[in-house]
């Protein structure tokens, strides 16, 4: 890190690192420089916190990332709650599990809000799904994502999963702020109605090349059919427009070469949708500029 002045450069401090983030987390409206390391033989992980005081910029206060982490994915910043901002890291674990720490000032001290003192990994985990931090309510908090399993609306079908999105205290007590299902390979996700959410299966269909569709029932039991609530379409190929806006479907928007589309079904849920109302439930999973990724 350098200053400037009158065409000079004065180095302030300089430090190993396997990422970083220049920050206001202390908000004293100067941009502080937060470090993380990672130790490739004891796969323990550090957060330094470098901040200017008294002409001299240096590290502060250090914070555990979660032990036995491989790589950081991503690293978003944002709001804890409404007053206390906090950069949320994404790291890979094990086989197929993505861990989050949570950074923020607890008082005066710098803590990993989300790290289990007992196992010394953080307890937002979340296997096999590829899912972030993100403001996924758009009200300037950071949320973290919490997998549930849905019944599978035919025996052998494949279990999909519902998100809950919870926001935290700084003490690491979570609020729930809303239900969805993610899809990252397509970049889209569905708001789901809390009415929903304990009465919902999901399954999945190709109708043709062109055509892959997202199916929502009501779920009834295992020796019941489900109930069909909506549709959603993802439509490529050239008439992808005309079969987006045919059969009883209306169009959710297009990205790149592919057209959305929804349709409503025959459950008793279903009739209380609108075409305004299934839009404003589609949303775009948004792209991290670092990654390129959903």
């Amino acid at each position: 890190v350098y200053s400037y002045s009158d065409g000079t450069a004065a180095e302030l401090m300089h430090a190993a690192y396997t990422e970083y983030k220049v920050v206001d987390l202390n908000l004293d409206d100067r941009r502080d420089v937060l470090i993380f390391r990672q130790e490739t033989e004891t796969r323990q992980g550090m957060a330094e916190y470098y901040t200017w005081e008294d002409g001299v910029m240096e590290r502060r206060q250090t914070a555990a990332l979660s032990k036995d982490i491989h790589t950081i994915e991503r690293i978003v910043t944002g709001y804890v709650t409404a007053d206390i901002p906090g950069v949320f890291v994404t790291s890979t674990y094990g086989e197929d599990a993505l861990v989050t720490d949570v950074f923020a000032f607890r008082g005066q001290t710098f803590s990993n809000l989300t790290l289990s003192a007992e196992s010394g990994v953080s307890t937002q985990l979340v296997r096999s799904y590829q899912v972030f931090a993100t403001d996924i309510d758009e009200d300037g908090v950071v949320e973290l994502p919490t997998l549930v399993a849905l019944p599978s609306a035919t025996a052998g079908e494949d279990t999909y999963w519902l998100v809950e999105w919870y926001s935290l205290q700084t003490d690491g007590v979570g609020t729930k702020k809303e239900t969805t299902f993610y899809y990252t390979p397509g970049g889209w996700y569905l708001t789901v109605p809390e009415s929903w959410t304990d009465q919902l299966t999901v399954s999945r269909t190709t109708e043709d090349s062109q055509c892959l569709c997202y199916t929502f029932s009501q779920w009834t039991g295992r020796d019941q059919t489900p109930q069909e609530i909506l549709s959603i379409f993802a439509l490529t190929g050239e008439d992808r427009l005309p079969r987006a806006q045919s059969e009883g479907k209306f169009l959710l928007g297009e990205k790149g070469d592919v057209a959305y589309a929804a349709q409503l079904g025959e459950s008793a849920l279903s009739k209380t949708l609108t075409e305004a109302s299934v839009q404003a439930m589609f949303h775009r999973i948004k792209t991290d500029w670092n990654s390129g990724e959903t």
